[in-house]
């Protein structure tokens, strides 16, 4: 999960650093364990093999998928059909619409 995360984050122009992925995951995995929350310390052992995991995992990834991995989002597709379907219509009938849609998709 930590490795789509981190690839996701990269995909969506929005990245993330590494070491605060592992530090959030970290975290969850400790409290879904019932374990101490303490903060994973970078450099140390678990750290450096979280950090070689999800590189390892996101390569996988990109393998997998042939390194396609733009996504084509129906927002786009959504603003043109909303256009043609209320051409001349009142812009606040259009903005609910697309509001609406925009909740759907």
């Amino acid at each position: 999960a930590a490795a789509a995360t981190f690839l996701a984050t990269k995909l969506e122009e929005s990245p993330r650093r590494l070491r605060d992925l592992i530090m959030v995951f970290d975290r969850q995995l400790r409290r879904g364990d019932g374990r101490a929350l303490n903060i994973i310390e970078p450099g140390t052992k678990e750290y450096l093999a979280a950090k070689d995991a999800i590189i390892r995992y996101e390569r996988e990834m990109l393998r997998t998928f042939g390194f396609i991995v733009h996504a084509d989002h129906p927002h786009n597709y959504l603003i043109t059909y909303i256009h043609f379907l209320t051409g001349g219509a009142s812009e606040g009938m259009a903005a609910e619409l697309r509001q609406r849609a925009w909740n759907v998709a």
